[in-house]
């Protein structure tokens, strides 16, 4: 968390009480410290912590800023980088991008998986890739990803084999292969 990143590694930056600054004063003065004595993994953890500062960037500022720190290859070693990932993949769905998210799933999983599934998505990817293909309308490929899932998640549950079973079905129908649908 921010918090925890502003006292363990950053606390040089701050002379004064947290009680007597607001977090954008403590933010723009750590910045301040950080550019000018930091190590660049620093730099960009507080750029990255930055973009998550409430009300401080519109979404597509957000997106920008992310994809440039995705960039840099110090990044990319950092827990922070699968977060940025996972927040990446909500502004894209947000923005119906839905060909970008098709890209960085694979990368989202493969580092939430480095760090010990700590973003709780472990089983999603085939559902998160056919839900995707299903968005841009590319049914049999939805339709590959919904058996996948279905196929790989052991759950007894009746309700939720419904459920991928009618995903299916829906892209089955929307591919125009009714007879598959059924």
């Amino acid at each position: 968390s921010l918090d925890f990143f502003l006292f363990t590694e950053l606390s040089p930056a701050l002379n004064t009480k947290y009680s007597n600054q607001s977090y954008s004063e403590i933010l723009d003065r750590t910045c301040k410290w950080i550019n000018k004595n930091g190590t660049l993994s620093q730099k960009l953890r507080c750029q990255f912590y930055l973009c998550h500062y409430p009300n401080h960037l519109d979404d597509i500022e957000m997106v920008k800023r992310l994809t440039k720190l995705g960039s840099y290859d110090e990044f990319r070693q950092l827990k922070e980088y699968a977060v940025s990932l996972f927040v990446l993949k909500f502004l894209y769905y947000k923005s119906e991008q839905f060909n970008e998210i098709l890209e960085i799933i694979p990368i989202l999983y493969a580092e939430n998986e480095k760090y010990d599934n700590f973003l709780n998505i472990k089983d999603g990817e085939n559902y998160d890739m056919a839900r995707m293909y299903y968005e841009i309308k590319n049914y049999s490929q939805a339709v590959l990803f919904f058996k996948k899932y279905l196929n790989q998640n052991k759950n007894n549950n009746l309700i939720f084999k419904a459920s991928i079973n009618n995903d299916i079905a829906l892209s089955f129908y929307r591919y125009n292969k009714t007879d598959s649908a059924l």
